[in-house]
């Protein structure tokens, strides 16, 4: 997210050392997990930015059907104002983004905030720690709470979130505006909700099953690569090229395996929410042209929330499954604020200005 701005960027790896320093492209190059965490903060990017695309303001599709149904009820076009209708609808634009920016400045300013009490606790508390859990507690896990965990709940964490209520109180305006429509349609949206919910759930718990197998298969194959590129003179000198290319090989497949079900997964959860969103929107098109009998502008306007929202369904739920994983980030470093600390200095504790005024031990 910072490499465009970036002119000179620090990789410290989890044992305190520095991996790598220069332009943002070396650093990439140089660290395999840096460069997995910038492929991963740009997916999440795309699918804010994909969120936001599919949340269509309700206010503004209405006025552009009632006003193209302007010309139906006028014979001449000329009797049609289209500055005014222009205008408001470049009002209600104004308007959208007035009320969105301070909603969005609250939020950034709410989550840097958040972020900067996380971090100060977890300071505090790795700090005041007693010499026993920290001679106990390896140092890279340590390392790992201050550097990828927080990183999360600085960038991932809060983004993920706003998307989710987004979605959230973007489907319940949707599923309003169609039943101002059709309120007949109360129970089948409902019913696609509650199916869409309940497929959401069986994906997110086999999402996260899926992401732990991926991680736990992905650490190996790294640190053998890497430890193939260190001791390749050696490798070669022994001619163990074909053993290491085996072993290479075998913890490849074992990564693709989760790989595999983890995209087939998707594919599964897809193929069932376009079904519910292609079933309900047919029936509802079905329902207002043979049997409601609406005009044109109202039944696309209607049409066109069915299908937002089903499509919102579908991220909703994979916003939802995104933001449990990187929620995980909390968990841990919950689990580091809450150890064992050393008892607070006191009053009583503190020795007079003049100490010590001798040598001897006592």
């Amino acid at each position: 997210m910072l490499a465009p701005i970036a002119d000179f960027v620090v990789s410290i790896g989890s044992d305190g050392r520095i991996l790598s320093q220069g332009q943002a492209s070396d650093a990439l190059k140089k660290d395999a997990n840096l460069a997995a965490e910038a492929e991963e903060d740009q997916e999440i990017m795309e699918k804010k930015d994909k969120v936001e695309n599919l949340e269509v303001n309700i206010l503004q599709t209405w006025w552009l059907g009632y006003w193209a149904r302007q010309y139906q009820v006028h014979p001449e076009p000329g009797e049609v104002n289209d500055p005014w209708y222009l205008g408001m609808y470049g009002a209600l634009i104004v308007s959208s983004v007035f009320v969105y920016n301070p909603g969005q400045i609250i939020f950034i300013l709410g989550s840097l905030k958040a972020s900067k009490i996380t971090h100060n606790r977890l300071v505090q508390s790795v700090l005041g720690t007693t010499m026993r859990w920290l001679d106990s507690t390896p140092q890279g896990r340590v390392v790992a709470r201050f550097t990828r965990d927080m990183r999360s709940v600085d960038a991932s964490v809060p983004g993920l979130f706003s998307a989710v209520i987004e979605m959230q109180t973007s489907i319940i305006f949707h599923f309003g505006a169609i039943m101002i429509y059709s309120p007949v349609f109360l129970l089948p949206g409902l019913a696609v909700a509650a199916i869409g919910a309940w497929l959401g759930q069986i994906y997110i718990r086999a999402q996260l099953a899926i992401k732990r197998e991926m991680s736990n298969a992905k650490s190996p194959l790294y640190s053998h690569f890497g430890a193939a590129i260190a001791g390749l003179i050696s490798i070669r000198a022994y001619g163990a090229e074909e053993k290491f290319k085996l072993e290479n090989m075998k913890r490849i497949d074992f990564y693709s395996r989760p790989g595999r079900t983890f995209y087939n997964l998707n594919r599964w959860i897809s193929t069932r929410i376009d079904f519910l969103g292609g079933l309900f929107a047919a029936a509802l098109g079905a329902y207002l042209v043979y049997a409601e009998k609406r005009n044109s502008s109202d039944t696309g306007f209607s049409l066109t929330m069915a299908l937002s929202f089903t499509g919102m369904l579908l991220w909703w739920v994979r916003m939802l499954n995104e933001f449990e994983v990187q929620g995980n980030s909390l968990e841990r470093i919950k689990g580091y604020v809450e150890i064992e600390q050393e008892p607070l200095p006191t009053k009583e504790g503190v020795p007079p200005a003049a100490w010590p005024t001798s040598g001897s031990l006592r």
